[in-house]
């Protein structure tokens, strides 16, 4: 049977401003080493037009910067989108699209010493006298504040049950 009638309801659409953020999307294809910053961004707010309803769900409006592989300081027109609280993107019509943003890629680094810590019990009547690392420093990379922050890299060598000189493989540093 075909409908005889069809009920319409209709939203009416209106425009706000929203500040404009930003996010970096595909991190995991950015190498480790590198960390970006954003130097400058060409709008620090948009108008977004949809329902008031949908306009009240708007929790984020950022601009999606895509980082992958990058390894210097890099231009790009990034996508405008909206997000709801849950971080879910929101269909509504965003003025511009995009924005032109510039970004810093540093790849701080520094070298610090190794410290060695024993642990476990050595077995009665032996001792530590002596120990040689493949290697005395690390390099590490990271953001410069944080790395500041860090004088040396800790190691832990698990000493119970030796009972001749020996070399231990594969330690984890930590920090």
């Amino acid at each position: 049977s075909i409908p005889s009638s069809i009920k319409v309801t209709l939203a009416k659409k209106v425009t706000r401003t929203f500040d404009l953020g930003y996010r970096f999307i595909n991190e995991d294809e950015l190498d480790s080493k590198y960390s970006i910053s954003v130097n400058q961004m060409d709008l620090d707010t948009v108008d977004i037009r949809a329902s008031e309803e949908t306009l009240s769900k708007i929790d984020k409006v950022d601009a999606c910067i895509d980082v992958s592989n990058q390894t210097e300081d890099f231009e790009q027109n990034a996508k405008i989108r909206a997000y709801d609280s849950n971080g879910k993107e929101l269909d509504v019509d965003i003025k511009p699209t995009n924005v032109h943003v510039i970004c810093q890629v540093s790849s701080y680094s520094k070298t610090v010493p190794i410290h060695v810590n024993f642990v476990g019990n050595l077995p009665t009547g032996y001792q530590v006298s002596g120990y040689t690392l493949s290697q005395n420093e690390v390099t590490i990379f990271g953001l410069e504040d944080q790395l500041n922050q860090i004088q040396q890299i800790e190691v832990d060598v698990d000493v119970s049950d030796l009972k001749s000189s020996t070399t231990i493989n594969n330690l984890t540093l930590k920090r």
